[in-house]
């Protein structure tokens, strides 16, 4: 339960952060490149090698569909917005999985806590960008929402359905990665690659 209520604290600071960050390029660059690197890292070291395992194949296709739907919903008429959407519909798959980490406890659960800072703080600096802060308080509130609900579901679901799940979180690994690439996207290179080299810090200590 300590785990839990951290995660979901780490979702409310998001914001908190952010305003903390606000006029500081030098200080936005660093988080952008540590959110990045840390949460692509995570994604690539722990949530699609678990998928795999609880899978096979099947999650290797559902990583490379979860890629392509990212790439390619772009080219579709109001593709921008069909983007966005898959974008939260997989950020709160990873959400729901994350709240089933959180259940089994352990490493695994402080891993999903550690990792919830940086997801958040993405979570809401993208999605003001490209929205509002509203847009981006629902989302973040959503994702609380949702790691209640795997919290609480998770040993019937990871009981009954192993190989869905291990599916489920590559496809959503690969909408989320693709997502990332929007992060600093003008953020100052010097800060930002010493928040990449902290993301990097971050993902060896957690594997």
């Amino acid at each position: 339960m300590t785990a839990l209520l951290l995660a979901l604290s780490a979702l409310g600071v998001a914001p908190l952060l952010d305003r903390l960050l606000a006029g500081r390029r030098e200080a936005e660059g660093f988080a952008d490149g540590f959110s990045q690197v840390s949460v692509a890292g995570l994604l690539l070291a722990h949530v699609v090698p678990a998928g795999f395992s609880a899978a096979g194949w099947p999650a290797m296709v559902a990583l490379v569909i979860g890629l392509a739907l990212g790439l390619g919903i772009h080219r579709l008429p109001s593709g921008e917005s069909a983007a966005e959407w898959v974008a939260a519909l997989a950020l709160l798959l990873h959400a729901g999985l994350d709240g089933a980490g959180l259940r089994a406890g352990g490493v695994l659960g402080w891993t999903v806590v550690l990792h919830t800072f940086p997801v958040g703080l993405a979570t809401w600096r993208i999605t003001r960008s490209r929205r509002d802060a509203k847009a981006a308080g629902l989302l973040l509130l959503a994702c609380a929402l949702v790691t209640l609900a795997g919290y609480f579901a998770a040993e019937t679901a990871l009981a009954r359905q192993p190989q869905v799940l291990g599916i489920v979180q590559c496809l959503a690994a690969g909408a989320l990665l693709h997502v990332l690439t929007h992060l600093g996207e003008h953020a100052p290179r010097g800060a930002a690659a010493w928040g990449a080299v902290a993301g990097v810090a971050l993902v060896v200590l957690l594997a």
